[in-house]
């Protein structure tokens, strides 16, 4: 192999790496909860979105629209599951990111599509008798295919 390959090797691999479409994990507990009774989504992904679907457990995603298959495949597991509720992060429609939320860390009073806009991203919360875990209302999403 000539030392003038070796460059263009590494610059189609860098490339074609760069090029792989992935969904942009966020950690669940960048949602701050507050001891005033508030959970703070506002400063998740640094503040850049506009609006959070809450996707509860068993949920069917064929209702959802995704810009970003990569997205789809990344939230897709919700569909069989019970212990996290799934948060997909969008911006201007486009989806920027997701984040698992453990039903132990914090839950949300809906088994339907719901959302969180950037106008109200701090919501207060409540705990009830039968556990100490957060639950906040958060308003209904209505879809239709």
């Amino acid at each position: 192999m000539s030392s003038y390959q070796l460059p263009k090797i590494v610059a189609i691999i860098l490339l074609l790496s760069s090029c792989q479409k992935k969904g942009n994990e966020i950690r669940h507990t960048d949602i701050q909860i507050n001891k005033n009774q508030h959970v703070d989504f506002c400063y998740i992904n640094n503040g850049n979105w506009d609006t959070i679907i809450i996707i509860p457990p068993y949920s069917k995603l064929d209702l959802l629209y995704f810009k970003d298959e990569a997205y789809m495949d990344k939230v897709s597991k919700i569909q069989s599951i019970d212990w996290i509720n799934m948060l997909l992060i969008k911006k201007d429609e486009i989806e920027v990111g997701y984040i698992e939320v453990p039903r132990s860390y914090l839950d949300f009073k809906t088994s339907n599509f719901s959302y969180i806009t950037r106008n109200n991203c701090s919501i207060s919360y409540h705990k009830t008798k039968e556990s100490d875990v957060p639950l906040i209302q958060t308003e209904e999403l209505t879809l239709t295919k």
